[in-house]
């Protein structure tokens, strides 16, 4: 806790323990480095992950015609070998993000 000056008052525990479900899969983790861990070992977290990222870009749902493109961010965000600078990377070179068209 600071003052209005930005001294230091206090400081205060944090409990940072808490146990979360993703598709089924129940964890308990403590702390934001333990969460970010347990979330890569999740199969699911990396295909939701690669689906939100295609929705972000692409500023729309997902289609029919875009399986291909979604599995690909899904598949790299899954790998134990691949960064997110790698998921980031891969849209840039689909072929539908070289058509996209920005409003001036």
């Amino acid at each position: 806790m600071f003052d209005d000056d930005g001294t230091l008052l206090g400081t205060l525990d944090v409990d940072t323990e808490v146990e979360f479900s993703v598709a089924g899969q129940t964890a308990a983790v403590d702390g934001p480095l333990d969460l970010m861990n347990v979330l890569a070992s999740m199969p699911q977290a990396g295909q939701c992950f690669g689906q939100q990222y295609f929705k972000f870009t692409y500023r729309r749902e997902q289609g029919s015609d875009d399986a291909c493109a979604v599995e690909e961010l899904e598949e790299l965000a899954i790998s134990p070998d691949s960064t997110i600078k790698d998921v980031l990377e891969a849209v840039t070179h689909q072929a539908a993000f070289k058509q996209l068209r920005f409003a001036e």
